[in-house]
């Protein structure tokens, strides 16, 4: 590959980053809203377009009317509040094939005009692989709730999740690998690479924590801070009798399961916390000793890892305190993606700092 051809697949991934990243907003938007299962049916080329009528909408909110949600949860919805939810889920959903086709038009591009090298015509595949397996698990994730609990599993919107931001950061590692023109500093920063390697892996497990406390609504149950209502160990947590499996399949009714999840949520924020200033601190001393420091864009990553720290810190924080009675769309929504800020900052320093 020619660096101009390297440079244009670099800028091609890059985009689908960006749009990976605004997908998950929307995602949370969806979650937060209740809006996962006001469409009952997945139908990839004709649920491209919306209801066009007054017929066409009486009959979606006909389908929805049938569904476990309405009949447990909305009975009596008006069609304007049905509207709404229909929106976000049909969005996200729309929004999921528009990136289907920014990847695909410009892959075959890439292709016939010769601008990719083997390696990465494999690389760009399991981007489209993992999207497409992205897909498949947000089907299952909405299967989950049309039963007799209208409540998509919270396991399944964790891997659902998780799989959205596995593709993210494969796909930002291979654009920065296009991208990058500076040399590896591996050799030197060992013990910082792998420093950094064990705080990416932690973060990427608090995200899908935080999704399991939102699966969950995890939140309203214990809406305080710096206590969960007032206690750092939860009495839920504390008598032998709420200890079971079975309480995380029944994680709409178990005050155990919904403390589980939370409390470990918490907790491995104080140690992401701890580790982050940590690895600052350390780095900063290693480049004191450093003749020939990091590019300006490690440094500039580095400053503002503690900033990325403290805000989502904070909005943690707040979302908790505000969860009554259900976590805020805004704050929940700014939450989620400031974690993702916070995860692609930690991982491009992982990359200057790799091979």
């Amino acid at each position: 590959m020619t660096e101009k051809s390297k440079r244009q697949v670099g800028i091609w991934l890059m985009v689908g980053v960006v749009m990976i990243f605004v997908q998950v907003i929307i995602g949370g938007i969806t979650r937060l809203t209740e809006s996962g299962l006001s469409i009952t049916e997945w139908n990839v080329v004709m649920g491209t377009l919306p209801p066009m009528n007054a017929q066409d909408w009486l009959e979606e909110f006909a389908k929805y009317q049938e569904s476990p949600q309405y009949q447990k949860v909305n009975k009596g919805m008006s069609l304007e509040s049905f509207k709404f939810i229909y929106f976000w889920e049909w969005f996200h959903r729309l929004y999921a094939r528009t990136m289907g086709l920014v990847f695909i038009i410009p892959f075959f591009y890439f292709i016939f005009s010769k601008k990719l090298s083997r390696e990465y015509l494999r690389k760009t595949l399991m981007v489209f692989l993992f999207g497409g397996i992205v897909g498949v698990f947000g089907w299952l994730m909405v299967a989950s709730g049309l039963n007799d609990r209208p409540m998509v599993s919270p396991y399944r919107l964790a891997l659902h999740l998780s799989m959205a931001i596995f593709t993210m950061c494969y796909t930002l590692w291979v654009a920065m690998e296009l991208l990058s023109t500076k040399a590896s500093q591996r050799t030197k920063y060992k013990g910082l690479r792998k420093f950094s390697y064990a705080l990416t892996a932690l973060v990427s497990v608090q995200i899908v924590l935080g999704a399991l406390v939102s699966g969950m609504r995890a939140a309203k149950f214990y809406p305080s801070w710096p206590g969960m209502n007032g206690q750092y160990f939860p009495e839920a947590l504390r008598k032998a009798e709420y200890w079971s499996w079975q309480a995380f399949m029944e994680f709409d009714t178990s005050i155990f399961a919904n403390a589980f999840v939370q409390f470990f949520h918490r907790n491995t924020a104080y140690l992401i916390t701890v580790l982050t200033l940590v690895f600052i601190i350390k780095f900063w001393k290693k480049l004191k000793l450093e003749l020939k420091p990091f590019d300006k864009g490690t440094l500039t990553a580095l400053k503002l890892l503690p900033m990325v720290l403290c805000t989502q810190v904070l909005l943690g924080i707040f979302t908790i305190m505000n969860a009554i009675p259900t976590t805020p769309v805004a704050l929940g929504v700014v939450h989620q993606g400031v974690a993702l800020l916070l995860l692609s900052n930690l991982l491009y320093i992982n990359f200057k700092l790799s091979k």
